[in-house]
């Protein structure tokens, strides 16, 4: 399905679409840059979505609580929370802080950029204070609202006795999930919102304060398979955003592909 107005989809072989741009980026497909694949949840596709999927009024948070992960992973500063007592009256004010990478978020284009081609650098972004460069102020404008499609890896893998540890290292491989949407007759339309369940944070709930230490100190969790072939999977499937239970949407390790997509972490 091709939106009204847009660039017909290049193939990720042709990409990027600009001479001297990054590898794979798609800088040019859409007017607004700063929302990158968000540009997919037009007003028409919200409206379509809200009339051909509601059928309760249920809602259901899917983020995590901001002091869930603790300590904080990887050495970032954990929540903090102190309540200012205003006495003698009945007052009190919140005062929080916190780095928004110790719970549920979503990574901003300006989070982890292209490294060796720098085209936007930490100058860019941190000598003005209130640099908007590739950061949540186009997406917060508009919210993010679309379609979701589950693919709950965990009961699948269980289910067909594939073990492994929620809490390390872990690929999971394209094919699986392709599975999963043949057997669970999903489609998947333009704009659809990508969620992973892993396991990560039903396995991190069950660990011991001595455990969870030791966990803050190590890099690896459970996540999609890196790989050309999951790339391909994803521009072309043109999902607005994925999201995972774990650290990364992607399988974490050492090294990174350049993501095409917003991504984020639901948990």
């Amino acid at each position: 399905m091709e939106v009204p107005g847009r660039r017909p989809l290049p193939e990720l072989k042709d990409l990027p679409l600009g001479k001297g741009d990054p590898p794979f980026s798609a800088w040019g497909l859409w007017e607004n840059t700063q929302l990158g694949s968000l540009n997919y949840l037009t007003d028409e596709v919200v409206l379509a979505t809200a009339r051909d999927e509601f059928r309760t009024g249920i809602r259901v948070g899917l983020n995590l609580p901001v002091d869930f992960i603790s300590p904080a992973l990887l050495g970032r500063v954990g929540f903090s929370k102190n309540i200012h007592n205003k006495a003698p009256r009945v007052i009190n004010d919140d005062i929080i802080t916190f780095n928004t990478q110790c719970s549920s978020q979503w990574d901003s284009f300006r989070h982890f950029a292209y490294q060796a081609e720098k085209k936007v650098t930490q100058d860019d972004i941190h000598s003005d204070p209130c640099s908007t460069i590739n950061g949540l102020d186009a997406w917060s404008a508009k919210g993010i609202a679309g379609r979701g499609i589950l693919i709950d890896y965990v009961d699948w893998a269980h289910e067909r006795g594939i073990q492994y540890d929620a809490l390390t290292n872990h690929p999971i491989p394209v094919d699986h999930v392709k599975e999963i949407i043949s057997e669970k007759n999903i489609t998947i339309r333009q704009g659809d919102i990508l969620f992973m369940r892993t396991g990560y944070v039903q396995a991190y709930a069950k660990l011991t304060e001595l455990e969870r230490e030791d966990l803050s100190k190590r890099r690896g969790s459970p996540g999609l398979g890196q790989g050309r072939e999951t790339t391909e999977w994803l521009w072309k499937s043109q999902f607005a955003a994925v999201v995972a239970d774990s650290v990364a949407f992607e399988c974490s390790r050492e090294s990174f592909l350049p993501r095409p997509l917003t991504s984020g972490i639901a948990f």
